[in-house]
């Protein structure tokens, strides 16, 4: 049981940092996109 246990620790860790890098990808292309359109002003 504390196998699993472990196991699903892991999961939710996983879960969580996956959800942070995809929250700072997207401010980052917002950003970036940002960023081009003033420069094509």
């Amino acid at each position: 049981m504390a196998h699993s246990e472990g196991f699903q620790k892991l999961a939710a860790d996983a879960k969580t940092r996956i959800k942070e890098i995809s929250v700072d990808g997207l401010s980052a292309l917002l950003e970036f996109r940002l960023k081009k359109e003033k420069k094509a002003e």
